[in-house]
């Protein structure tokens, strides 16, 4: 791991003598000083926030859009214009908040992997001489490259993935609450049944993916040392 540029030389010197310092990870679940600090490089409480609604009023247009269509073909006069420029009114609002939130949240997703590059380059730029002596090239490339990579490009899908899938899930769930109260009670014991799975997952996922990052970087310390 890149280590804060304040601390004194002597810090990164082993104490058991060995030349390089093992290369530290994390155990157990995401901290939430992880989040706030991507929320931060995001754009701070408010901008996310506001990303948020425009993710639910893009989901607002298209539930809305296919309510008023089952009213439309229930109606008695299907003919009447009134109900076709609703519906076009809802297909406008949708094209619109698409385009607007595809904008927004991509100004965000940059923004939040240059300002976590920026930093990552700055505790590396300002650290000591003997953290480079105890730290191979190779775990540096690691961080400067493929997990860069991940927040660049990986993360910014996976959350938007996340965030349309929940939204959507939330607007069915309420919708057939509303229609089916009694659906209220089997929703407690999927939820339930749901939230175990998802324990025993991400658990394991993320142990492998920490992992298979950790031993990625002896990989590209020993491709340097061939080619050099």
């Amino acid at each position: 791991s890149v280590m804060p540029p304040e601390r004194g030389d002597d810090d990164f010197v082993p104490d058991d003598g060995t030349l390089v310092v093992e290369e530290e990870r994390a155990y157990g679940r995401v901290s939430r000083d992880v989040y706030r600090a991507y929320m931060r490089s995001f754009g701070g409480m408010p901008f996310t926030i506001m990303v948020l609604v425009l993710f639910a009023l893009l989901q607002g247009t298209v539930v809305g859009g296919d309510i008023w269509l089952a009213l439309w073909t229930q109606a008695s006069d299907p003919a009447d214009h009134w109900f076709l420029v609703v519906f076009a009114m809802f297909s406008v609002a949708n094209g619109l908040l698409s385009i607007v939130k595809g904008v927004v949240y991509a100004l965000g997703s940059a923004r939040a992997a240059s300002t976590l590059h920026n930093e990552l380059v700055a505790r590396v730029m300002w650290a000591p001489a003997s953290w480079f002596d105890t730290t191979p090239l190779g775990r540096i490339l690691n961080r400067l490259g493929r997990d860069m990579e991940r927040v660049d490009a990986d993360l910014p899908q996976i959350q938007n993935t996340f965030i349309t899938v929940s939204i959507v899930l939330l607007s069915l769930v309420v919708t057939i609450c509303a229609i089916v109260p009694q659906f209220i009670i089997l929703l407690a014991f999927v939820a339930y049944a749901f939230q175990r799975v998802r324990d025993y997952f991400r658990g394991s996922s993320l142990e492998l993916q920490r992992l298979e990052s950790v031993r990625r970087s002896p990989v590209y310390q020993w491709y340097g040392e061939s080619i050099d």
